[in-house]
Formats: structure tokens, C-alpha cells, sequence
């Protein structure tokens, strides 16, 4: 890993690319720890190459929200955008970043929400997180269909991913739907020793026994 960084900076020394800064910070942010700093530096370097390159923009709107920054997150999501308007993955965090916000609470966020969701499962209809958090959205709203619709697109996309199950079983427990014990398990299986697949389960499930064995 040392030598590809070094690589890196041995090439951006010679030509400065914005892709290879992007390369570099996910080295750093993936590979070392406590470089973060480093990792957004090497963003605004790529940035200041080439203010239009949209993954700089993704990505450092993705650790300026997780450093709290959410109007800073914001402005480089929408900016990532407009330069690429089928890019999904920033749709999707956009629409999520909007969703926290409100919640659905209704109004103009959740709407804009909805819309930029619906489009990142457009161009990114891979990446579960859209389709969860569509049915996150319809499920705060009462639309039990249309998040029940969502929810199975997210199974169908990462039918391995324990996060889907909790979710999703737990919409289902809500609503007190049969079902919503197989996926309940489902996530346990998959992840025996997530806090969140346990909770859920203790929640919702109707086994004692596994109950009592994810409260150990």
C-alpha cells in the first residue's frame, strides 16, 4: 500500500491529474488510519486541477457529511449533478441527505427526496441503498404499499445484505405482517452479531429462544 501512494504522489509530482488525487484520498481514507485529513486534502487538490471533475465532488461531499458538514455536503452533491445528471450514487446520497432532514414529515424536502431517489435507482438500480431508503420514505408516510414495493427491490438487489432484512422485517413487524419473522431471522443468520439485526428481532420475533440467545 506504501507503494502505491508513493506511485501516486510520484506521478501527481510529474502531471497533476484530478482522477489520480481521487485515487489517492480512497487509498488513504480505505488503507491508513488517521489520514482523513490527508484523504479531503487530496479531494480539494483534484478540485483545484479541475473544478468540474464530478467524483471529487461526490466524494468529498461524502466526508464532509460525515464530518457533520451537511450544507457543505449538500452544495457538492447537487454540483456533482449538475455536471452529471444520470450519476446515481450521488442521487441517492442526495435524496438520503434530504430525507434526514425531514423525515417524512411531507413538504418540499420530502418531495425532492422522492425525486432524487427515484432517479438514483434509475442509474444506479444496483445499489440497495435507494430502494431502502424509498421504502424508509413511503414507510414514514403510511404508503405500506409502495415501501413494501421498494423494500423487495432492495431483497432482490442484495439478497445477502443482513440490513435489508432488518429493515425490512421490522416495517413488517410494525405492521403486523406474518412475515416479518423470516426476515427477521434471515438477518440474524447473516449477521449473528449485529446490534440492530438482534434489536429488531427481540422487537418484533416470536421465538424465546432466539430471543434469548441475541440478548447474550
Amino acid at each position: 500500500v506504501e507503494l502505491a501512494e508513493q506511485s501516486f504522489r510520484d506521478s501527481l509530482a510529474l502531471k497533476p491529474h484530478p482522477i489520480e488525487w481521487v485515487f489517492l484520498s480512497d487509498l488513504l481514507n480505505r488503507y491508513f488510519d488517521g489520514r482523513e485529513d490527508e484523504a479531503v486534502e487530496c479531494l480539494w487538490q483534484a478540485l483545484r486541477v479541475d473544478p468540474d471533475y464530478e467524483e471529487a465532488h461526490y466524494n468529498l461531499a461524502w466526508h464532509l457529511r460525515w464530518a457533520g458538514d451537511l450544507e457543505a455536503a449538500e452544495e457538492h452533491l447537487r454540483r456533482a449533478i449538475e455536471l452529471d445528471p444520470e450519476y446515481g450514487v450521488a442521487h441517492i446520497d442526495l435524496g438520503s441527505l434530504l430525507l434526514g432532514r425531514s423525515f417524512g414529515a411531507g413538504g418540499d424536502r420530502d418531495a425532492e427526496a422522492e425525486k432524487h431517489l427515484r432517479l438514483g435507482v434509475l442509474y444506479a438500480e444496483h445499489s440497495l441503498w435507494g430502494y431502502l431508503y424509498l421504502g424508509l420514505l413511503y414507510e414514514a408516510q403510511g404508503k405500506h404499499r409502495q415501501a413494501t414495493r421498494r423494500y423487495r427491490q432492495a431483497v432482490e438487489v442484495a439478497p445477502d445484505e443482513a440490513v435489508v432484512f432488518w429493515v425490512y422485517g421490522s416495517f413488517l413487524g410494525s405492521i403486523g405482517a406474518a412475515n416479518s419473522e423470516e426476515h427477521l431471522l434471515r438477518a440474524l443468520e447473516l449477521a449473528p452479531d449485529e446490534p440492530a439485526a438482534q434489536y429488531w428481532y427481540c422487537r418484533f420475533g416470536r421465538s424465546l429462544e432466539v430471543r434469548r440467545q441475541a440478548y447474550r
